[in-house]
């Protein structure tokens, strides 16, 4: 019994430790493919995750694209460059004109917008024109950056009388012109830009006025408008500026300080509000970018200049061949008037008589005789002009007896041109 027990013990022993080596390679590879399951969940969880995210992504863009495309006239400049970082995947900005190299306002303001909105690619640039004489000189320079997006800051328009030369005579200015014409530069070149006029701070007050209004306001108010005419986005910054003061009860003078820069305060409100309509003015934007199509022209022609030029270049031949008529009109009076003077015997008188139509020229007497004057006559207070010999010769008048007053000697009549032609 020892034996078969012993046999028994020994066979039990290897079938438990058989079970357990089998059970140990099974957890094994069971949990093997459990890992191996788990993982491949994992990744499809991470792949349909970010599938779904590409996924909403899509629809987001796509919804936003149509929808702005649906209302491009009543859009906000950060729109805008949302619809073009979804449709090229970044933006270019560009500030141009009276404006600072690397002013701190504007870089704040697009470095917020980029964060707000996730800009990742934005470039920002700036190209000043405040020590150019004109504001059209470095056009070429911004044209060279291909900007999506351009704030044309505008200098302080002019128009008028701005003084006098040395004559005496009023010169003239007329910047909006130049302002429409320098932007029509910059649209024929960036066709797809979005550029956008930004008005200067007021700098003076209207001394004509007990109120404080500024001095250019009127011609704010002209370049406003011309710039509606074609279309033109613009960020009035005068007159928020203005309304700002009119507000709190300041000044002009209280924007600058000494030296004639921004106060810290006024620099921080022109910032303000240059953000502010930067994400909250409604402009239009028909004619930038579209995705799908062309952006709409804008065609800016000073036609009243043109006009005028025209109507002055047509209008100088006219006035030659009218001169060239008189002169010749001239001529024909001076050979009339030198067949009169042939004669060598008729002295014209101080007088002329006038012309008639067709004129008949009288005889001339061979030896006209001359009525004779007393030795003293008196002169009359008003002399008489001498009129022209008669063209007959008359009787010798009688003489005239002595006396203590010569009377004054009585002239011949002239004879009718109905009596000359009788004759």
């Amino acid at each position: 019994m020892k034996k078969k027990d012993t046999l028994i013990v020994v066979v039990l022993g290897i079938i438990t430790v058989a079970v357990i080596l089998f059970g140990f390679r099974y957890r094994q590879a069971n949990q093997k493919e459990l890992i191996n399951k788990s993982n491949y969940e994992t990744i499809n969880q991470t792949e349909s995750f970010e599938a779904r995210q590409k996924k909403k992504e899509e629809e987001k863009r796509a919804k936003f694209l149509a929808a702005f495309d649906k209302k491009r006239e009543t859009n906000t400049v950060a729109d805008f460059l949302q619809y073009v970082k979804y449709a090229k995947g970044d933006t270019n900005v560009a500030f141009y004109g009276e404006i600072e190299d690397k002013a701190q306002w504007a870089v704040d303001n697009m470095t917020q917008l980029a964060t707000e909105r996730a800009f990742t690619e934005m470039k920002t640039s700036f190209v000043s024109t405040l020590e150019n004489e004109t504001i059209s000189e470095r056009v070429e320079d911004l044209i060279a950056l291909n900007p999506d997006v351009v704030f044309f800051h505008t200098p302080m328009p002019v128009q008028g009388v701005v003084g006098w030369d040395e004559y005496g005579d009023p010169v003239e200015k007329d910047n909006i012109t130049e302002v429409l014409a320098a932007y029509d530069e910059m649209k024929d070149a960036l066709p797809e830009a979005l550029i956008v006029l930004v008005t200067p701070a007021p700098k003076e007050v209207d001394p004509d006025k007990e109120e404080e209004i500024s001095w250019h306001q009127v011609e704010i108010d002209s370049l406003v408008s011309q710039s509606e005419t074609y279309a033109i986005p613009v960020f009035n910054i005068h007159n928020q500026v203005m309304d700002h003061l009119t507000t709190n009860t300041l000044e002009i003078a209280s924007l600058y300080n000494e030296e004639g820069a921004f106060t810290p305060e006024a620099a921080e409100t022109l910032k303000t509000m240059f953000a502010e309509n930067l994400k909250t003015l409604e402009i239009d934007t028909t004619t930038a970018y579209v995705l799908d199509g062309k952006p709409a022209a804008v065609d800016i022609v000073i036609e009243v200049y043109e006009e005028e030029e025209e109507e002055y270049s047509e209008e100088e031949p006219v006035s030659e061949v009218f001169e060239e008529e008189w002169i010749e009109e001239e001529t024909e009076v001076d050979e009339w008037i030198g067949d009169a003077e042939e004669e060598d015997t008729y002295v014209p008188p101080v007088e002329t008589p006038v012309q008639p139509t067709n004129p008949i020229i009288p005889t001339i007497p061979e030896t006209p005789e001359t009525p004779s004057v007393p030795e003293s006559p008196v002169v009359p207070e008003s002399p008489v002009a001498p009129e022209p010999p008669a063209p007959a010769p008359t009787p010798e008048p009688e003489p005239v007896p002595e006396s203590s007053v010569p009377a004054a000697p009585v002239e011949p009549e002239e004879p009718g041109w109905d009596e000359v032609e009788s004759e």
